[in-house]
């Protein structure tokens, strides 16, 4: 099961890149590409681009000429569903929660960051980015009312499983979890672990083998 989550979440991961590639291109005013010319755009083989377009695309490409930037965005949007929007909160509003409240993309990508949680008196009742901050006392009585499906957890680790519970609880059906720590919660929840201590070491790794070779 792991193992095919692991390929998902890959294949997922392709499927943005090419996404974030293509706007730029379609900003350059691109108008059509191949999948050897996207292979010389990223790190990936001309044969896995070739596969992902043929488990996405709705419009065959011509030999020779390639497909057209503006079908392929609107396949890889429909997929990855950026046109069906989800409503999340935060939960936790310190230095990166509050960052993750004034983040304006997150609606490129189908989701609607609606409203902040926190324990602080002095942040409850506020608002950043015009989104209002409740008191986490208070996480079943709004969540339902909001109609939110996602939660982003930023608090402390002493306090993010017994508040995943709470979540959980009050219907929420997928957690973003930046908290340090794995949740042990439903089996029908699903946890997007985003560990920055991790990434930070693999990007210094990454870094120092670019220096010795260069």
């Amino acid at each position: 099961m792991k193992k095919q989550n692991d390929h998902a979440t890959r294949k997922l991961e392709r499927l943005q890149l090419y996404l974030k590639i293509l706007y730029k291109l379609q900003n350059q005013g691109r108008v059509l590409i191949s999948s050897s010319q996207l292979a010389k755009e990223i790190d990936y083989s001309e044969e896995q681009i070739r596969k992902d377009f043929q488990l996405i695309a709705t419009k065959q490409g011509k030999p020779g000429v390639g497909r057209r930037i503006d079908d392929i965005v609107a396949d890889l949007e429909e997929y990855l569903g950026y046109k069906k929007v989800s409503n999340a909160v935060v939960i936790g509003v310190g230095n990166l929660g509050g960052a993750i409240l004034r983040y304006e993309g997150f609606a490129n990508y189908g989701l609607n960051v609606l409203a902040g949680f926190d324990i602080d008196n002095s942040k409850i009742g506020t608002v950043i980015n015009d989104k209002p901050i409740f008191s986490i006392d208070n996480l079943e009585k709004y969540i339902p009312t909001l109609d939110v499906n996602i939660a982003i957890l930023t608090v402390g680790k002493e306090n993010a499983l017994e508040i995943a519970q709470r979540l959980v609880k009050a219907g929420i059906q997928g957690i973003l979890n930046f908290v340090p720590i794995h949740l042990e919660i439903d089996e029908g929840v699903i946890v997007q672990n985003m560990d920055l201590a991790a990434s930070l070491s693999i990007l210094a790794h990454k870094v120092k083998n670019k220096l010795n070779n260069d």
